[in-house]
């Protein structure tokens, strides 16, 4: 007859994955409609650091944690037109860039604008990741 080993399986342990943050280099932005209403502290804090993309963020728009130096929230915004890479910035200073599904208007303050060109990799990113900032101007984009 035939002989069966008799395979005792080991138990099973759980383990998380722990993902380090990646942080390949700014995003090109250009400023906003409402970026020269926003204070010189928080300009200089939005680009000179590094923001950690929330895990309540999807194809609709990426919540950035942690809100800008600085930022106080007497601006007021009638609801305008916004796109895929406008960055708004909420009344306690937190950021959110809209993605492509992502409604046509917005009452928040728009600060800047992710470049084209840098979307689709800002795409790849994913909650956990890192994201950072340069200004560019209309000419620098035409550039690229």
């Amino acid at each position: 007859g035939l002989e069966f080993e008799v395979i005792t399986p080991k138990p099973v342990t759980k383990r998380r994955l722990q993902r380090t943050p990646i942080d390949y280099g700014p995003f090109n932005v250009l400023a906003g409609p409402e970026y020269h209403q926003i204070s010189v502290p928080s300009i200089k804090d939005f680009l000179n650091r590094s923001f950690e993309i929330g895990q309540q963020s999807n194809r609709m728009g990426y919540r950035l944690l942690g809100p800008l130096n600085g930022y106080s929230s007497g601006l007021e915004v009638i609801s305008s037109g916004i796109v895929p890479g406008t960055i708004q910035i909420t009344n306690n200073g937190e950021l959110i860039i809209l993605m492509m599904d992502a409604q046509t208007s917005g009452g928040y303050p728009r600060l800047a604008n992710v470049i084209d060109a840098d979307l689709a990799r800002l795409a790849q990113y994913k909650p956990g990741d890192l994201v950072s900032f340069k200004l560019v101007s209309p000419a620098e984009v035409l550039v690229k």
